[in-house]
């Protein structure tokens, strides 16, 4: 799932909250989603977090997101497939879910 698809699958009511607990705007991260913006490593994080893993370090830093969080490189992620969880068959990721494996 990538960005711009989780963006759009959240409740019109809820998008501005969504942004709120993210520390941005909504439209800051459409203009991320749609490749006008970089995401920065601080608002990665926090979009991992709000949502619950849907949208991970991984998807926003293909490319170097083991640079910028080594230590997460070797550690195995429950919520790595969330998205296809989600997309799958719209179940919900628990907040209690998102933590690294040992």
């Amino acid at each position: 799932m990538t960005l711009i698809q989780y963006l759009n699958s959240l409740p019109v009511a809820k998008r501005d909250e969504f942004a709120q607990r993210c520390a941005t705007s909504f439209e800051y991260l459409r203009q991320i989603g749609y490749g006008n913006r970089q995401c920065s490593p601080r608002l990665a994080v926090n979009l991992e977090r709000e949502s619950r893993g849907a949208i991970t370090r991984k998807i926003l830093f293909p490319d170097d997101w083991q640079q910028l969080w080594p230590e997460l490189a070797g550690a195995g992620w429950l919520f790595e497939d969330a998205a296809e969880v989600v997309a799958k068959d719209g179940a919900e990721v628990p907040a209690g879910d998102m933590q690294l494996c040992p």
